[in-house]
């Protein structure tokens, strides 16, 4: 999906009692541990399942292994100080006056109160800022509540894909000797 990010700012407003800052390093650990609840598409990439796969998706978004990073262009969700939502984006890596949402998440007990809608805003100006022209992300369609919040923002689906996967441990999954 993208967002067309011409025209005016965009002005996220977050919920009473929370407020929006851009990534800071030392909430680095925070964010791993929110990022190992969410993974409602864990099936499509288990690498990143767990806490120790929410590590390895963390860091290869800020190291620039997925594109490049810039802390301003992330956007976190605090209560008081504690972290419970995350925008987390970088420079697209192949288009490069495009932004890309790599991943959002808002702890369960904070959803349902626009914070997710904020976040996106948030980051969606930050990168509009920065003087990108478009904002992309992928989602899965059965991810709903997702799909929702992007249409509600302006975002349209641009591509679908299929993702094929094949498990190379089993023994039927082997190719054959020949003989």
């Amino acid at each position: 999906m993208c967002l067309t990010l011409a025209g005016q700012a965009l002005a996220p407003e977050p919920p009473p009692g929370y407020r929006l800052i851009p990534w800071e390093a030392g909430h680095q650990e925070e964010a791993v541990a929110l990022l190992a609840q969410a993974r409602t598409d864990a099936w499509l990439y288990p690498e990143f399942s767990g806490r120790a796969g929410a590590r390895r998706l963390l860091e290869g978004a800020v190291s620039g292994r997925f594109g490049r990073f810039e802390a301003r262009l992330s956007t976190m969700a605090l209560a008081g100080e504690r972290l419970v939502g995350l925008s987390l984006a970088l420079w697209h890596p192949v288009l490069p006056q495009e932004g890309f949402l790599l991943d959002l998440y808002v702890a369960p007990p904070h959803r349902r109160l626009g914070l997710g809608r904020a976040l996106v805003l948030a980051t969606a100006e930050a990168f509009r800022e920065a003087g990108a022209a478009r904002l992309g992300l992928s989602v899965t369609l059965s991810n709903l509540p997702a799909v929702r919040l992007y249409q509600s923002l302006g975002f349209q689906v641009e591509h679908r894909f299929a993702v094929f996967r094949r498990d190379l441990a089993s023994t039927s999954a082997r190719p054959r000797r020949r003989p």
